[in-house]
């Protein structure tokens, strides 16, 4: 009986450990990245935080744009007004593709 509970406790807490089990092996990379250097300020890809906005579904252009070269693509409307604040992230320069995979894949919790 102790097994069981045992068994049913780890296969509880693996399932808590992969919060998007449905991802790409892309996407689940993108989500290593985002977690390390994204969420401290964005924290919910789809709702956001009170220092940055959502950004699910955000383009590999705009990611770009403001990771890469602090600015709004051509034509873009932000989500929220004012200046940008978002400082340059070059650390996430070889992981573009990998967030624009988990922010395109990504479900709402």
């Amino acid at each position: 009986m102790r097994s069981a509970f045992v068994l049913i406790a780890l296969l509880a807490l693996a399932a808590c450990s992969d919060p998007y089990p449905y991802l790409s092996p892309l996407a689940k990379k993108g989500y290593d990245v985002y977690r390390v250097h994204c969420t401290l300020c964005h924290a919910d890809p789809h709702a956001g935080a009170p220092t940055g906005p959502p950004v699910a579904g955000s383009s590999r252009e705009l990611l770009i744009a403001k990771t890469l070269e602090r600015r709004y693509p051509d034509g873009y409307k932000p989500k929220r007004p004012g200046q940008i604040t978002m400082p340059e992230q070059p650390q996430v320069k070889s992981h573009i593709d990998e967030l624009v995979a988990f922010l395109a894949e990504v479900k709402p919790r």
